[in-house]
């Protein structure tokens, strides 16, 4: 298996590939079939139309592996939540302060006052702990992926369900932390996921074997490597990309660890829209050469970077930060 803080992540980054789609894609769908097809919730399959919170957070813990902790896969929160006070890991308590990978509850209809006891409404999974401050990863959010900041002991906060994945880990987290993310820094692999982008949600196959950190740079929770520690940082030299939990690192807690600013050159490999909350048409790219000349905030759009085929051109299109590569 995998470390303690290993597992935690992989969980908590697992949805993160799928920041941005639309209902009804096929990465929409992939998340469904994943639920349907994997008959632990056979009262209910899911279709496109269907709210999609429970589902996408179930789906997380099939593709993990890691059902046996978190025997609550259901559609629906409530029931989400009688399966998992059922098995002892329902946490009533909204002034918790929860871990990575922790699942998280809200109540749209809390007052603030008291201890919410109310209906579940919404869930997603924990991703971050800054402070006193929790950053969530949920499905069907505005009808898509995104990530929510929400205070410990927060309003709309209906409690949590806390998966005991000290019971399936293995090893020590001081031996995990001691992975190296620097550039040219030795990993080892046995049969791990590979993929040919940051944000592909389809395995490229495994890997076993000796692999270098191409760049210490983290999108999207993946990171990439080289086959020889003198490749490292040269272009045209990225064997694949991989999860950062799966290699023993630790991800970073932002959205991608590397920032944008009008006039970079950058690499694409994804989809940009015509205007930044999806719409206006698209394009795929491909290993395209552009340059940012736009960017807003994350808050106002999931596409927040303008780009264009010439430094300081006409803007083509707009980007999310996972599909881009300084250069």
């Amino acid at each position: 298996m995998a470390t303690e803080s290993a597992l935690r992540s992989k969980v908590a980054n697992w949805l993160v590939p799928y920041i941005g789609i639309k209902e009804g894609s096929t990465e929409h769908k992939a998340i469904l079939a994943l639920f349907n097809d994997s008959g632990l919730c056979s009262r209910y399959k899911m279709t496109t139309s269907d709210a999609w919170c429970a589902t996408a957070v179930s789906a997380a813990f099939i593709s993990c592996g890691l059902t046996s902790i978190f025997p609550c896969i259901e559609c629906s929160c409530n029931n989400m939540i009688t399966l998992a006070q059922a098995a002892g890991i329902w946490k009533e308590d909204d002034s918790y302060t929860p871990s990575v990978g922790d699942v998280i509850m809200y109540d749209w209809q809390d007052s603030g006052s008291g201890d919410n006891t109310g209906t579940p409404d919404h869930v997603g999974i924990v991703y971050s702990i800054s402070g006193t401050s929790i950053k969530v990863i949920e499905g069907n959010k505005s009808d898509t992926v995104g990530y929510r900041s929400i205070a410990v002991n927060g309003k709309y906060i209906r409690g949590y369900i806390i998966p005991d994945y000290a019971s399936v880990a293995s090893g020590s987290d001081s031996n995990s932390s001691s992975t190296s993310l620097s550039a040219g820094a030795k990993v080892t692999l046995s049969g791990v996921n590979v993929y040919n982008t940051a944000t592909t949600s389809t395995s490229a196959g495994t890997r076993t074997g000796d692999y270098y950190i191409w760049s210490e740079e983290q999108v999207s929770g993946r990171i990439r490597l080289t086959n020889k520690a003198s490749n490292a940082g040269k272009a045209g030299q990225i064997s694949f990309w991989v999860n950062v939990s799966d290699i023993g690192g630790s991800a970073d807690s932002t959205e991608a660890s590397v920032t944008y600013a009008v006039g970079d050159k950058v690499k694409v490999n994804g989809t940009i829209y015509g205007n930044g909350d999806g719409t206006g048409g698209s394009i795929k790219k491909s290993d395209a050469t552009m340059y940012v000349v736009n960017v807003e905030s994350s808050e106002k759009y999931t596409n927040y970077i303008g780009l264009a085929a010439k430094k300081g051109g006409t803007r083509q299109g707009w980007a999310k930060p996972g599909i881009l590569t300084k250069m």
